[in-house]
């Protein structure tokens, strides 16, 4: 049976995106750095949530002549380990926090990106790791859908036009612009 084809990956301004809706989401982003909203975003780097379970077990080795005995480290338990997709170091209040439930550590929000359909259950995955992150270590994890961030805020002008055949994108909401969303906060 022939194997498939690799995914080329998708790179958006030098960022690796593991699926199309982290692009989407990275469009939305670079809009706000281009307005001075976003400093930087990042990849967001790995947290351990379970180090591992081991326990020292004795082997016996019955051998024609003798018999030998080692202690050995026997791993019971793999550790887990938890990514979340992106860092953004905002310029000043976290805009997040005004549209939704973002609670950022200082000005830096850290974010996991789902699309609005989930077939393989990763959300229901990611969620029992968010409260994990925020109980254990008192990290939050924001939650984004693309679809809806855009509805509740601005659609990128790199969204409304479909990469492959250059045709303007079907959308189910009002589409606003970064500038008509960032007029709507008199602070900025």
């Amino acid at each position: 049976m022939p194997k498939k084809p690799k995914k080329e990956p998708i790179i958006y301004r030098g960022i690796q995106c593991d699926s199309d809706e982290e692009k989407y989401f990275l469009f939305w982003c670079f809009e706000l750095i281009s307005k001075g909203v976003i400093k930087s975003v990042t990849r967001s780097e790995s947290i351990v949530l379970f180090e591992g379970a081991s326990e020292t077990v004795t082997v016996t080795k019955v051998l024609k002549t003798k018999t030998t005995a080692k202690q050995v480290e026997k791993k019971f338990l793999n550790p887990l380990v938890y990514t979340p997709d992106f860092d953004i170091e905002w310029s000043g209040e976290p805009l997040l926090r005004l549209i939704d439930k973002d609670y950022a550590s200082g000005n830096i929000s850290r974010i996991e990106v789902k699309p609005i359909f989930d077939k393989n259950g990763k959300t229901a995955s990611f969620v029992i790791k968010q409260k994990w992150c925020y109980q254990q270590l008192g990290i939050f994890i924001n939650l984004c859908i693309p679809d809806k961030l855009f509805a509740a805020t601005f659609t990128p002008t790199e969204y409304l036009v479909t990469a492959k055949k250059q045709t303007a994108r079907k959308i189910n909401w009002k589409v606003r612009g970064v500038d008509e969303w960032l007029s709507t906060f008199k602070n900025l």
